[in-house]
């Protein structure tokens, strides 16, 4: 057996948070109250910003999105900033070992036959001529 519930003779209106919402950050934009930072049509297109205006007040989220936002945007900033500044370092001339800089003697023991070659019949032409040879 059923029972009959009885309907309610007078329908209240549901509240609506969107339409509140709405009125209030009109109310807000025309007083200029929202923060400098925030952009009202891309907030209202987001669906985070939905999120926020179910939770907080009208007020309470439009700060959260403007911080979150900010945030976000800092983060991408540091991110390029990082990569900018490895790119300037690997633009710059690396020490062949990693304890000193390049040495300025020439490495005879690393040096193929046929450069020690060159290089020896360099310094006799040097030598032949009168000049200082050094080794």
């Amino acid at each position: 057996m059923k029972k009959n519930t009885p309907l309610p003779t007078e329908t209240q209106p549901q509240p609506n948070p969107f339409r509140e919402a709405g009125e209030q950050l009109a109310r807000m934009e025309a007083e200029g109250l929202l923060p400098q930072t925030f952009d009202l049509r891309a907030a209202c297109a987001d669906r985070e910003f939905a999120l926020l205006i179910e939770q907080y007040p009208t007020e309470a989220a439009v700060r959260i999105y403007d911080a979150e936002q900010r945030a976000a945007l800092a983060e991408q900033n540091a991110k390029e900033k990082l990569q900018w500044q490895m790119k300037r370092r690997n633009a710059l001339p690396k020490p062949q070992r990693g304890d000193s800089g390049i040495s300025a003697t020439p490495d005879y023991m690393s040096m193929s036959s046929e450069a020690f070659r060159n290089l020896e019949s360099n310094l006799k032409k040097a030598a032949h001529r009168g000049g200082r040879v050094k080794i």
